[in-house]
């Protein structure tokens, strides 16, 4: 009897473990996270993280984790733990979280200005596997001004600035030539995408304010400010 009762416990025992080992959880969806930012510009959006079953209730602890890859590294930036102790939600559904970063770039900072930054958004859960994380790259830009912005010895302008129709690219440099140019709305959402050209037809697109980003020969990257009438 006593042998059955021991039998009968670890079985329990390896039973509840199995069971555990069934909760995945993962990113199911991010609204609202920008791909290009002005340095210094504080995002807000939303996670919604899914209970991917499959037939588990998850209810314990849970750590929304946001991280930087250096290149050589994952470098956390933030640590939402104020969520210990209300993760409560069935399988196959979302649990949504409201959240926000501050992009500060350059001068030893953890972002890169005029550079990509790879942010990794994952949550983290004490007996449940993570099998979905979220990952966006996220430009990060210094604007010194309307039509015209300078980086080291090359300068690149818009003209007409503001614009009803078209804009005209001029750069300073005449060794140097446009390979690829592409406007961003007030979403980050890309609305214009040129090979080659130095002329942009923008009269389809609504009155406003857009980031024209603009990759040269020599590797730079030149942001301006355009506004379309």
């Amino acid at each position: 009897m006593k042998k059955l009762k021991t039998l009968l416990f670890w079985s329990f025992i390896l039973a509840s473990m199995q069971l555990k080992a069934q909760v995945n959880i993962g990113i199911d969806t991010v609204y609202n996270f920008l791909t290009q930012v002005n340095n210094y510009q504080t995002v807000s959006y939303t996670v919604h993280i899914k209970n991917y079953g499959p037939d588990t209730l998850f209810n314990g602890n849970l750590t929304l984790y946001t991280a930087v890859d250096t290149g050589n590294a994952l470098h956390t930036i933030k640590t939402d733990t104020s969520l210990s102790g209300i993760a409560v939600f069935p399988p196959n559904t979302t649990l949504t979280i409201n959240d926000s970063i501050s992009f500060v770039g350059g001068g030893g900072n953890t972002f890169r200005l005029n550079g990509g930054n790879v942010i990794v958004i994952w949550p983290q859960a004490i007996g449940a596997n993570l099998i979905q994380s979220y990952t966006n790259t996220v430009l990060i830009t210094h604007i010194e001004g309307i039509g015209e912005i300078r980086i080291e010895k090359n300068s690149i302008a818009a003209w007409p600035n503001p614009t009803k129709e078209k804009v005209f690219l001029t750069i300073s440099d005449p060794k140097t030539t446009i390979e690829r140019v592409r406007m961003f709305d007030s979403k980050g959402a890309e609305v214009v995408y040129e090979e080659h050209s130095k002329i942009l037809d923008v009269k389809q697109l609504p009155s406003g304010v857009y980031i024209l980003s603009a990759t040269l020969s020599s590797g730079e990257v030149k942001t301006i400010k355009v506004i379309k009438e």
